[in-house]
């Protein structure tokens, strides 16, 4: 069977990363490693999340990037990391068998699906066979930020007639990804998120279809 690597973008929650690191301490399958890129450019609280490691026989990777581009950060495992690569939000909690259920699973695409709506990214396995089908993530819909860049791709994966399966044993708490803490952030977010979704919509001519990906 083919190793598995773990990638997550954290923006400012990292709180939420190091829970995440903790989770893949109890896995029955040791990823080799961990590749984290953060978008919040704080490499102290980055360094404190990832405190302690996980476990012997798993790398720890820090990567750095230009821009806050969420679909780029994805690009960016997608192309330098090789499958088995799982991506997942930083609001993830791993359950033991949670890898493993990813790497056992067939399918060019597998992703979250639970009871409580979550979008099938927030969690994926994504391999190469479905970049060879879809391409990589439209970095141009949420430019220097997130948001609907998912909804394209399970768009585009719908035309190409490529199924979203998804796993159920894992967590996803569903917290925000990005903390908005004053009212000028909020204000940014709020105009970021506009963006983002007015690009979706001279795309494909409407809004993404309510809870499918």
């Amino acid at each position: 069977m083919k190793p598995v690597h773990v990638c997550v973008t954290v923006f400012n929650r990292y709180d939420l990363l190091r829970k995440l690191v903790e989770s893949l301490r109890m896995s029955h399958v040791v990823p080799v490693s961990l590749i984290v890129i953060d978008r919040g450019h704080d490499l102290v609280s980055l360094n404190k999340a990832l405190d302690g490691g996980i476990r012997c026989g798993t790398s720890i990777i820090q990567v750095n990037l230009p821009g806050n581009c969420l679909a780029a950060a994805w690009n960016w495992f997608i192309t330098h990391v090789p499958e088995e690569r799982v991506i997942a939000s930083d609001d993830i909690i791993f359950f033991p068998e949670t890898l493993s259920e990813f790497r056992n699973t067939p399918g060019d695409f597998v992703g979250v699906e639970d009871d409580k709506g979550s979008s099938h990214f927030a969690c994926f396995l994504i391999r190469d066979s479905c970049v060879e089908k879809i391409g990589l993530f439209d970095e141009s819909i949420s430019p220097n930020y997130m948001y609907f860049e998912d909804c394209d791709y399970g768009h585009r994966m719908a035309m190409a007639d490529i199924p979203l399966l998804g796993i159920r044993h894992l967590f996803h708490a569903k917290d925000q990804s990005l903390a908005v803490r004053t009212n000028e952030q909020l204000d940014e977010h709020n105009r970021m998120f506009l963006i983002a979704r007015d690009n979706f919509v001279k795309k494909w001519g409407r809004m993404p279809e309510p809870g499918k990906w």
